[in-house]
């Protein structure tokens, strides 16, 4: 939509051809009022384009654009329940595969990566080519029927609007959701994600965890001090100990 306007280069060839006789000038007039038109209607239609889409993209003659004209979605295909839907197919979204596989748990990938989509499936991978921000790919991964979806990919904004397209379909199935930094976990939860692992503050519980065994810390006190990193309860454990380190207690201490 946003290229459906006529740009300004097209009134310098439209002068030419009435110049070299090529239009009329009525034609020049109406190419004129067509051009303005356009132009003024361009911002409108780019700024509902997004929508406009996704209500296209829910009837039947366009689902094919959605799910893709090579679908890995059978027409018919047997439905699974009790399963585990991953969305993404990165480390995180292969380490979960691995772990359902393990386990003897049914899983299906989502993925928007069509080379991924080929090279996995043709590897044994349950994998699906689809954008679960759509509700028409959640329902043929068979959302209705599922146990648990893990969203794996690293963009929060698709994040978001994949929880938004569960909860819209369900609203009692858990999601697992992981995304990069702490900030962006309220609005997820707020969203619907019954859980959500910021990596950036998992990194520092793993760090944390690495220090604490070097120095010798029972299990119990590193669960503890670990529980505390997670609930940013450590910064009243820091406040607390700080007189340890104030120079003036210092000085007493060591004359």
């Amino acid at each position: 939509m946003s290229l459906a306007q006529i740009s300004e280069f097209s009134f310098v060839l439209a002068k030419s051809g009435l110049s070299e006789g090529l239009l009329t000038v009525t034609t020049y007039q109406y190419f004129l009022a067509v051009a303005v038109m356009t132009m003024a209607i361009a911002p409108m239609m780019v700024a509902y384009a997004g929508k406009a889409g996704r209500r296209l993209s829910q009837l039947p003659p366009f689902q094919f654009l959605t799910i893709g004209k090579d679908s890995t979605f059978p027409r018919k295909h047997i439905t699974l329940s009790d399963h585990l839907i991953v969305v993404g197919f990165g480390d995180n979204g292969r380490a979960a595969v691995q772990l359902a596989s393990c386990r003897g748990i049914a899983y299906v990938v989502l993925e928007t990566n069509p080379e991924t989509v080929r090279r996995e499936k043709s590897s044994g991978v349950k994998i699906k080519f689809g954008d679960a921000s759509q509700k028409i790919v959640l329902k043929h991964a068979d959302i209705m029927t599922a146990k648990a979806i893990l969203i794996t990919v690293p963009d929060a904004t698709s994040a978001r609007k994949i929880v938004v397209a569960i909860r819209h379909l369900r609203t009692d199935i858990p999601v697992v959701v992981r995304t990069s930094f702490l900030s962006e976990v309220t609005e997820l939860e707020a969203l619907g994600a019954n859980h959500v692992v910021a990596m950036q503050l998992e990194a520092s519980v793993t760090l944390c965890g690495k220090v604490l065994d070097i120095f010798g810390a029972t299990q119990e006190d590193k669960a503890s001090s670990l529980d505390d990193v997670r609930t940013n309860r450590i910064q009243q454990c820091h406040i607390s100990a700080s007189h340890l380190f104030d120079p003036e207690i210092s000085k007493i201490n060591n004359p």
